[in-house]
């Protein structure tokens, strides 16, 4: 279940997904090249350390900084990932 977009300085579509399924919340964030040639998908968030089901259920793009910022739902806190600029 896809539950938010947002695209970063670098014109990748980034997306959240808050899926509950019989293996319990499987959350995750990833994204879509401008090109549409690649789509990724990060592990799910459930992976990590946490009180709570791994879930994601929102993210947004620091204009200054690049930074995504996602919400882990259900663990009541916030994830950021790093933006590092593309190679040339």
């Amino acid at each position: 279940q896809m539950h938010s977009i947002a695209y970063d300085l670098d014109g990748r579509l980034w997306y959240t997904i808050h899926t509950a399924n019989d293996l319990g919340f499987l959350g995750s964030i990833g994204y879509l090249t401008p090109d549409w040639r690649f789509l990724t998908r990060f592990p799910p968030l459930s992976d990590f350390a946490g009180i709570g089901a791994g879930s994601a259920a929102g993210i947004a793009v620091d204009p200054v900084s690049g930074d995504m910022w996602f919400c882990e739902f259900w663990r009541k806190r916030l994830g950021r990932l790093r933006h590092v600029p593309p190679l040339p």
